[in-house]
């Protein structure tokens, strides 16, 4: 059985009880293009990702978003 990775991202917004689509409609972005930076299928433009960190209310470099959550961070 294949099991995906979890981003930082993932982890993050599960931790603080964020939907996709609540984190999509903060940073004014597509719920789906939100899933597929999420899972790691599309590496998002800076303008985006830092709209996601915003909405994350995330104060570190948002490229940290994009790692593993069992990476060090």
């Amino acid at each position: 059985m294949m099991c995906e990775k979890v981003t930082v991202m993932e982890k993050v917004r599960r931790e603080r009880g964020m939907t996709k689509t609540d984190v999509a409609r903060k940073a004014k972005i597509q719920q789906g293009l939100l899933g597929w930076i999420e899972s790691g299928r599309f590496t998002p433009y800076d303008s985006q990702l830092e709209k996601i960190a915003a909405a994350l209310e995330w104060d570190g470099d948002p490229r940290e978003l994009l790692k593993g959550a069992d990476e060090n961070v």
